[in-house]
């Protein structure tokens, strides 16, 4: 009888023991699990980057024309010079095209404010927008001119510096800075009742001017990133100045043009 007590007794502490065994087990196991867990580390946008971007550019030029007081079109109240000036200015110029270049920069980081100085270079392309109108003289019934246009921009370049806001793999930013491009402007002038009298003006000028845009940047992982930006870009005002009319009857026309950018591109940068 004794031995059976016994007996039961060795097997329930055994099993005891068994059990609480297990338990220590299954805890050092928790515990090791919870150490090996990856910790997320918020991505650093500290340091030098390059890469590439492509896209989308669309342009809107203004325009105007200065005529002095020119005898061909005899007194400056007859009507003939508002209304040239006005068909000028009445054409559109705007044009579309693709845009894709190389850019580099240096951020630095500070918590979540991130600070930085971006250069690019882009090649756009489309081709120049030409715009031509045939009007009737006002004080000429039957009589007409005719007036072309022609603006093209083939490159651009920007100096900016970026402030962005970083929350994990994302960075949200603004940029404005230097722009600096080429601009060609070109126009005729012609009538049909002095065909001795036409006017051809051109020029090839780089332009100074300002670019303001905003981003967004996503770290794909440590040395790689994705990123979406919008540019406005303002090249400001390219002239060019001829002569008008005959030897006897000349006098000066010159046209203005402002050409306006904005931008719409892709990129991806690799950091060091």
């Amino acid at each position: 009888m004794q031995s059976r007590i016994f007996r039961k007794f060795a097997m329930a502490a055994t099993l005891a023991a068994a059990i609480g065994a297990l338990t220590i087990v299954a805890s050092a196991s928790a515990a090791d699990m919870t150490v090996k867990a990856p910790v997320p580390v918020a991505h650093s946008w500290t340091g030098f980057y390059v890469g590439v971007n492509a896209g989308g550019t669309w342009s809107n030029v203004s325009q105007s024309e200065d005529i002095g007081v020119v005898p061909y079109f005899g007194p400056a109240a007859n009507g003939n010079i508002p209304s040239i000036q006005n068909s000028a200015a009445g054409q559109s110029l705007g044009s579309s095209g693709f845009t894709g270049g190389l850019q580099l920069g240096h951020n630095w980081q500070f918590d979540s404010v991130v600070v930085g100085i971006e250069a690019d270079f882009n090649g756009n392309t489309g081709g120049a927008k030409t715009a031509s109108s045939t009007v009737d003289y006002p004080t000429a019934i039957g009589m007409t001119y005719t007036i072309g246009q022609s603006v093209k921009n083939n490159w651009i370049a920007t100096l900016r510096p970026r402030l962005g806001f970083a929350t994990g793999n994302t960075l949200f930013y603004v940029t404005g800075g230097l722009a600096v491009g080429d601009v060609t402007f070109s126009r005729t002038f012609s009538d049909s009742f002095n065909l001795f009298a036409p006017q051809t003006a051109s020029t090839s000028t780089t332009r100074v001017g300002w670019a303001l845009g905003t981003g967004l940047e996503y770290a794909i992982t440590r040395n790689w990133s994705v990123k979406g930006e919008y540019l406005y870009t303002d090249l400001g005002r390219a002239s060019n100045a001829g002569l008008i009319g005959t030897t006897a009857f000349s006098g000066p026309m010159t046209g203005h043009a402002t050409l306006v950018l904005q931008t719409a591109r892709l990129g991806v940068n690799y950091h060091f």
